[in-house]
């Protein structure tokens, strides 16, 4: 038994078709004949080839990893405000640095009084 094939059962063996085709700004009219059976055949052909693409089910390991870094970086900053907010409450105040003698007799002397032993 001889079976055709559906897309080109119904179509001539030739078409023509036309199209505008543009080369260096200079737009022509061309016309190409087309042979419809080959192309039907051409396509019935390759619906065998569709490509299935499958989803991922669950996270990939790009999104792993960025979740791990994420979360270690978010521990961090958090660990250290813990930090900062404990050692502003238990540790004393600093201790001013002691102002040299030689400073104190300038700002004596802007003042305008008199440095003790002059």
């Amino acid at each position: 038994m001889l079976t055709t094939n559906p897309l080109t059962a119904s179509l001539n063996s030739t078409r023509t078709e036309a199209f505008t085709r543009s080369e260096r700004g200079v737009s022509c009219r061309c016309l190409v004949q087309v042979s419809v059976a080959a192309m039907a055949d051409q396509f019935a052909d390759s619906a065998n080839n569709v490509v299935i693409e499958e989803v991922n089910k669950g996270l990939n390991p790009g999104m792993i990893v960025l979740i791990v870094v994420a979360t270690f970086l978010l521990l961090f900053f958090v660990g250290n405000y813990a930090l900062y907010m404990y050692a502003q409450k238990t540790l004393p105040p600093r201790k001013k640095k002691p102002v040299s003698k030689k400073k104190l007799k300038k700002e004596k002397l802007k003042q305008g009084v008199s440095a003790p032993g002059e």
